[in-house]
């Protein structure tokens, strides 16, 4: 056996004298690597209280932080055997699912006890790519190259990314089952590829509005029954169909039809409420960006069309309710401005959006004293849903 060299015996002897003055809970942390020496010398319960405090510490960072998940796990085989080694590696396991042990560092017996824990607790995924060789990053680390197979994943959901030079990046949620064999295969468009991706939403488009109405001949006489003295906003349904032609995955067009119910509350001559309804089909060729990938939030903006198809006058406290449709014979284009989120479902979407449209021209127009020239205001939260 080999003489220990004279300053190794020195740096040793400090090291000792140094961690065995210090509290167990120091707020001066040794270096990882003199943890490990540490641990390598014996003295594993001042190890432990290092790691612990490593371990509770929010600064620590994810790199030290996994490290000392492992060593944890490393004591307590030393010192308490298998049984408190593998409830070491499952708590480690939890934390970081894709933790690797080093074999130079760590005991065998660790790292094969990492290894059984890693297959009865995670399911095996296989990732595949059109053209294969594509670079796979799962919830942020890179796995490989296309085609991969044996990938032990925790089941639940995980966020896949795969990117390859001259064509676009390609990223979804991936839902991971315990017990099956879950397997992912991805097409990849080139860059500039003339071709569009089409998702067929169907709403129910549907959301709640917040409808007002304003008029050119505000306090003139209404159709004979008086002045209009003031008015409410009115919530009111609305919902509809659309086709989404996403050019890239930032930006597309979506085309839809969808009902609403322009109108309001009104009170004539300062005694008699009246609900006025105009039910209106809306046709809508919006432009819809997305501003991140992860969430997908995302602006939408475009024009409107509204054709009236019928409109009432319904006084409050009973009466007859009144057709006004000869009244009421003009037409809007209005624009449409909103932001939403959208979340992805397996292979489809669904999210909520806030839009606000407002009436900009009257596509036709009539002269007379009745209601004319009225212009929508529509505040309204919808939630859709997109089969890809």
């Amino acid at each position: 056996m080999k003489p220990i060299p004279a300053f190794v015996s020195i740096s040793i002897i400090i090291l000792v004298t140094a961690a065995a003055t210090l509290p167990a809970f120091s707020e001066e942390i040794p270096d990882i690597a003199d943890i490990r020496l540490l641990r390598k010398m014996g003295m594993h319960e001042q190890a432990r209280n290092f790691l612990l405090t490593l371990k509770n510490d929010s600064s620590t960072s994810e790199s030290l932080l996994r490290q000392a998940y492992a060593e944890l796990a490393t004591i307590a085989w030393l010192t308490g055997g298998e049984a408190q080694a593998m409830e070491a590696a499952r708590e480690a396991l939890e934390r970081f699912y894709d933790i690797e042990i080093d074999i130079q560092e760590h005991p065998g017996e660790v790292a094969a006890i990492f290894e059984t824990l890693r297959r009865s607790m995670f399911s095996p995924v296989s990732i595949a790519s059109d053209p294969p060789g594509a670079n796979v990053r799962i919830d942020g680390k890179r796995m490989g190259n296309s085609p991969l197979s044996g990938l032990l994943l925790p089941p639940g959901v995980h966020e896949l990314k795969i990117t390859m030079v001259d064509f676009n990046d390609e990223s979804r949620t991936i839902i991971v089952e315990k017990g099956k064999s879950n397997e992912y295969s991805v097409s990849l468009e080139p860059i500039g590829s003339a071709a569009s991706k089409y998702g067929l939403g169907f709403g129910i488009e549907a959301g709640i509005a917040v409808e007002s109405l304003s008029y050119a001949n505000q306090g003139g006489n209404f159709m004979g029954f008086g002045e209009i003295d003031s008015r409410e906003v009115s919530p009111r349904i609305t919902g509809g169909v659309f086709v989404q032609m996403m050019r890239n995955d930032r930006g597309g067009v979506l085309i839809g039809a969808r009902y609403a119910d322009y109108g309001e509350r009104v009170k004539i001559d300062g005694f008699r409420a009246y609900e006025i309804q105009h039910h209106s089909l809306v046709f809508s060729s919006l432009f819809k960006y997305y501003l991140s990938e992860k969430p997908k939030l995302f602006l939408i903006a475009g024009p409107e069309a509204s054709m009236i198809l019928s409109s009432r006058l319904s006084p409050d406290g009973g009466g007859k309710t009144l057709d006004i449709d000869e009244f009421v014979k003009n037409n809007q284009l209005l624009l449409d401005i909103g932001a939403g989120i959208e979340f992805q479902l397996g292979g489809n979407g669904a999210g909520l959006s806030v839009q606000y449209a407002i009436g900009m021209l009257d596509m036709k127009d009539m002269d007379s004293y009745e209601l004319v020239n009225y212009k929508p205001r529509e505040l309204r939260v919808t939630g859709f849903y997109l089969f890809y």
